[in-house]
């Protein structure tokens, strides 16, 4: 019992203590704010499924193309990639923007080509439909909030004493899909 009435024995217990509290509050308060952003990116009416719905077009234009002879290897692969990182509920939002700025290279490319190919009268309605889509579903995109909540996460919790705590306790912060 002599050895914890020492004062540096005490300091160290004491100091071990506030860590250990200070790593489990982290966790705890980060790994909650993380997991509502994920929400957010994830849920109903949200970035991922306005990704999701973005696939179906690209099917519909990869048919018109393919009918057409056009090399739509490009598009399928970045499509395939999308599907696959929304399909495991990614949450690495940098790669996933990759991917998806991958797509909307390869679907201005090929818009590009299909337009400027005589397409039947049938065709050019499911491309005008589908790009139409397209491009709505580009907007919505670009002027959802997710980013903006991350920002405003990042900036309430992006100390570098934050950062390195949320390193420790196995916390990912999220990064903005842009």
């Amino acid at each position: 019992m002599k050895f914890f009435r020492k004062r540096s024995v005490a300091l160290v217990l004491c100091a071990l203590v506030v860590l250990v509290s200070t790593l489990v509050n982290t966790r705890w308060k980060l790994g909650n704010d993380c997991e509502k952003l994920k929400e957010a990116f994830y849920g109903a009416n949200s970035l991922a499924s306005q990704l999701e719905s973005l696939l179906p077009e690209e099917e519909t234009l990869a048919g018109v193309a393919e009918r057409n002879g056009l090399d739509i290897g490009g598009m399928r692969e970045s499509a395939g990639m999308l599907r696959q990182l929304l399909r495991d509920h990614s949450y690495d939002a940098a790669s996933i923007y990759q991917v998806y700025d991958a797509l909307r290279y390869e679907l201005r490319a090929v818009e590009q080509e299909l337009l400027s190919s005589g397409l039947s009268a049938e065709d050019a309605s499911a491309v005008s439909r589908s790009l139409e889509k397209v491009h709505t579903l580009q907007a919505s995109i670009a002027s959802a909030d997710f980013n903006e909540q991350v920002r405003s996460f990042r900036s309430r919790n992006g100390s570098l004493f934050t950062r390195v705590l949320a390193s420790l306790v196995g916390v990912r912060l999220p990064e903005v899909f842009a």
